[in-house]
């Protein structure tokens, strides 16, 4: 663990940089993140705050971390309530399209609908920001739609894992100034309940091997999306 000894500290705190604070974050609270996007919170300044000395360094205490892990990234009582969090790595049916699926109500209805309709199957993450982080890092999914405004610390650790993973991803948002990496290789819609042009976004920015599975559905819905018309339309 890459660590920083603050001889000031009287306490005798350790302070860990970037690449510490995924190890210790992953060790001590069991969520996966990686030092990239460590290093992202800490550089837009939403990453643990520093109370001590190396703060020039973006280095923070073990209890730095501590506090901000359990304020954005943990919910005890969502946890205590659900007895767990299912397991993204359990099989799906890989006939047809793998879409992960992080949404709030209203929002998640339509959403939800709009993928079944085009022939999707949908993994389903709580909006709680572990499961959103794990299903991330680990569901086996063709592409993804992040509706996370409610958590934009999660979703920058959820958005990093998918594009480690090269997994194409919309980013569905009422903010105006959004990290860049939502905005490349990410792509940001703000026309929210409108599956008329989800649909042209879809068709526009995920990649065509992928559009053309989903034009293969059955229902009405798929049919419509394989009759979208070419021309790019700007809906950001």
């Amino acid at each position: 663990m890459a660590v920083l000894k603050d001889e000031s500290d009287e306490l005798g705190h350790w302070h860990l940089d970037a690449s510490g604070i995924a190890e210790y974050v992953e060790q001590k609270w069991d969520l996966p993140i990686r030092p990239a996007a460590c290093q992202r919170l800490l550089n837009i300044g939403r990453g643990p705050v520093s109370r001590h000395a190396y703060a020039p360094f973006r280095a923070a205490s073990t209890k730095d971390v501590d506090r901000w892990a359990q304020h954005c990234l943990v919910d005890p009582v969502f946890e205590y309530a659900s007895g767990g969090l299912l397991d993204p790595s359990l099989p799906k049916n890989r006939d047809q399209p793998q879409w992960l699926l992080v949404s709030s109500q209203p929002h998640y209805d339509w959403l939800g609908s709009a993928l079944v309709g085009w022939g999707c199957e949908i993994h389903a993450s709580a909006m709680n920001p572990r499961s959103a982080i794990r299903y991330a890092a680990g569901a086996d999914v063709d592409a993804a739609i992040l509706d996370m405004d409610w958590n934009i610390e999660a979703a920058i650790i959820a958005a990093d894992h998918l594009c480690a993973r090269n997994v194409p991803f919309i980013f569905v948002s009422e903010l105006w100034e959004l990290p860049s990496l939502f905005v490349s290789p990410g792509h940001v819609f703000r026309r929210r309940n409108s599956i008329a042009r989800l649909g042209h976004f879809v068709r526009m920015y995920m990649p065509p091997e992928l559009v053309t599975r989903m034009n293969r559905g059955e229902c009405s819905s798929a049919k419509a999306l394989s009759r979208l018309p070419d021309q790019r339309v700007r809906l950001v």
